[in-house]
C-alpha cells in the first residue's frame, strides 16, 4: 500500500484489519482509547511489550536497516517536495 500512494477508507482499512476502530469524531474515539490506556498499569504494558518481542525477533535484528531505510527516504529532497506539494495541492508526486 505504500507503494500505490493510493488512499483507503476507514471502512475498507477497517474491513481488512489495517485498523481496530474508527468513527467519524475520531478525536471522541481517542479520548476513549486513551482513557482505558490509562487504566493498564505499565508493568503489564512492559511484560507484555518483553513477551511480543520474544516471540519473533527477525523484526528486531531488521529494525536498524528499516530505520535507515526510512531516513534516506524522508530526507532526500525531492520526495520532501513531493510531499509537501501532496500537503498543499493534493497532487500526486
Amino acid at each position: 500500500m505504500t507503494l500505490t500512494t493510493q488512499p483507503i477508507f476507514a471502512e475498507k482499512a477497517h474491513a481488512w484489519g489495517l485498523v481496530d476502530a474508527f468513527e467519524s469524531n475520531s478525536e471522541a474515539l481517542l479520548r476513549k482509547h486513551l482513557l482505558r490506556l490509562r487504566r493498564l498499569s505499565k508493568p503489564s504494558i512492559a511484560r507484555y511489550k518483553t513477551y511480543i518481542n520474544g516471540l519473533n525477533d527477525t523484526l528486531t535484528a531488521l529494525k536498524p536497516h528499516a530505520v535507515a531505510a526510512n531516513k534516506a527516504v524522508f530526507s532526500d529532497a525531492n520526495n520532501l517536495e513531493s510531499i509537501a506539494r501532496y500537503v498543499t495541492t493534493g497532487r500526486f508526486p
